[in-house]
């Protein structure tokens, strides 16, 4: 950069996984597409960036919803696979859906017909449903939060 600022470079490897490309970076966090090298499985890792994982009390609340995520089973809800043994480069891995978000959807194509929307929007609450049962609160309910598998569900 001109004024001699650095822009960090996002690893390649976090343990075992091999970062493949970014995907999405946000306030909190930033999402690759990447490999797990134990099983040859595609993933996407979610990253805590390092000035948030430094924060002590998101720290705790973050594993605290690992522990209570990981036994969290629905078709609707994105399994939760590993997680980083501590807070150093905290991140957890989840399945990764390989058809998009349901705003690039909406992007693309414009506005759903009713039928669809509906569909959505009962999906989408099936999977919150399961995820209150369990005391968890997602807190980002929004269209580039609701993913969709290239087949569509």
């Amino acid at each position: 950069m001109p004024d001699g600022t650095r822009v960090p470079v996002p690893p390649v490897r976090l343990d075992h996984y091999r970062l493949d490309r970014r995907l999405a970076v946000g306030g909190m966090a930033e999402i690759f597409l990447a490999t797990d090298e134990k099983s040859g499985k595609k993933v996407a890792l979610k990253r805590i960036l390092p000035q948030i994982a430094s924060e002590t009390d998101f720290l705790n609340r973050f594993f605290h919803e690992i522990r209570i995520q990981i036994s969290l089973k629905h078709r609707n809800v994105v399994e939760l696979i590993d997680c980083s043994p501590g807070a150093a480069n905290a991140y957890i891995v989840m399945e990764y859906v390989d058809g998009g978000s349901l705003q690039s959807l909406i992007e693309k194509g414009g506005r759903f017909p009713w039928e669809i929307a509906l569909w959505c929007a009962e999906e989408s609450l099936r999977g919150l449903g399961a995820a209150h049962r369990k005391g968890i609160v997602h807190r980002d309910v929004k269209p580039e939060n609701v993913m969709l598998t290239a087949s569509g569900h």
